[in-house]
């Protein structure tokens, strides 16, 4: 999928006026990385991320992977409200997905 800049500052600028934690932003830039695969017949790479040592791809469900991640980084942010949790996932998401 390709998004023209307007697209990307139309998403961007649905999150910019949402509460999120710089720091889960940055537990999940250390421990979600991107990566990407090369298939022989796609002729885009396929992006991923692990989640519980499995291989999750980017195009699935965005509510499945914030689950998925949440459920995995819950006991690290006890005390901060799910919203803001989950808002943040979902935005690092977001800039994976561009």
């Amino acid at each position: 999928m390709i998004l023209s800049e307007q697209e990307k500052n139309d998403l961007l600028s649905q999150h910019n006026n949402d509460e999120i934690l710089d720091t889960l932003m940055m537990h999940l830039r250390r421990h979600y990385p991107l990566k990407s695969l090369e298939l022989s017949f796609s002729p885009t790479p396929k992006k991923y991320i692990y989640v519980n040592e499995k291989m999750v791809f980017l195009d699935e469900n965005k509510k499945r992977l914030t689950n998925l991640i949440y459920w995995d980084i819950l006991d690290k942010f006890r005390g901060q409200p799910e919203s803001i949790l989950r808002r943040t996932i979902r935005r690092y998401l977001t800039l994976l997905g561009q």
